[in-house]
Formats: structure tokens, sequence, C-alpha cells
């Protein structure tokens, strides 16, 4: 449930650094963005959805926890939907980009795209990376796969005192 609103405030909440920056009007880029991300935020809460009911049939112990985070997860379930994960952003992220993404949207139709400059080097400029066209975009996504991974295990990590993924001596 979490997937939608949570994307649809992302939207508004650069809407509101658009407006606040002085780039575009306040009551037209939180409109504009949050409008977009709720057109957008269908998809993320639809595969949200179903990678949960999916989990809930297949391993009910990974939604309904008992123990503590990572203690249970085998290191193969890991990596299976680590794999997986890149392989469909790998995927995905060469049909995602053929078009402006939301704020390049907003910035055309809000006329202020012109004014747009870039004050620091993008890792994945135009969501490409290493490779040109369609490879450069899969290796983006891919990359994107693995640091959203890593950071989120140190986060874990972090958070619980523990190695994510290991099991804990009594």
């Amino acid at each position: 449930m979490a997937a939608y609103p949570v994307t649809v405030l992302a939207g508004a909440a650069v809407g509101v650094e658009l407006g606040l920056s002085g780039v575009a009007p306040l009551e037209l880029s939180i409109g504009a963005m949050a409008g977009l991300h709720a057109v957008l935020a269908i998809a993320e809460a639809s595969i949200t959805g179903l990678v949960v009911y999916s989990l809930a049939q297949r391993r009910p112990e990974l939604i309904h926890r008992t123990t503590s985070v990572g203690a249970d997860v085998e290191k193969p379930a890991i990596l299976l939907a680590l794999g997986l994960s890149a392989v469909v952003a790998g995927l995905l992220s060469i049909l995602a980009s053929t078009g402006p993404d939301a704020l390049e949207r907003t910035a055309i139709d809000l006329g202020f795209a012109d004014a747009a400059r870039q004050l620091v080097g993008a890792p994945f400029d135009a969501y490409s990376a290493l490779l040109p066209g369609p490879a450069g975009t899969a290796v983006a996504g891919l990359l994107g796969v693995i640091l959203t991974f890593a950071g989120t295990v140190a986060i874990a990590r972090a958070a619980t005192g523990a190695r994510v993924g290991h099991r804990r001596s009594s």
C-alpha cells in the first residue's frame, strides 16, 4: 500500500524543490510532478504488490518475520533476488529511458528545460554507463541495482549491528 503514496509524495517533494528554487512556479511544479508520479506510482505499486504477494505465497516467513532481519534468509535466496533484480533492471532500463523522465517532462511542459544546467557530472549521464547506446543503458541499470543493494546491506548492517544474511550465534 505504501508504494503508491510514497511515489506521489516523492514527486511532490521534487515539485516543492523546483518551486522554492525559483525555476518554476510552486503551484505548477508541485501539480506537474505529483501528477506525473501519480501515473508512475500505479506501476510502482503494482510491481511492489505482486512481489509482496508472491513472497507471501512462496516464502511467508520472509513477510511474517519473528526473528531479526536476515537471520533466516539464505545466501542463495539473496543472490537469486539480486540476480533477478539485475536482469529486470538491465532489460527494463532500455525500454524506460527512450523518452523524457518525469522531471524532464515537467521541465519541457513548464518551459524551464532550457534553463537547466549541470553543476556536477552525473555518474550515469543520460541513463548510460561505460558503453554507447542500449548496452550502456543496460549497464547503468545493472550498476544501479548493485549500488542500491550495497547501500541497503550497509544500512541494514548499521541498523542491526549484524551481518545481513548470516545467522547469529546464540
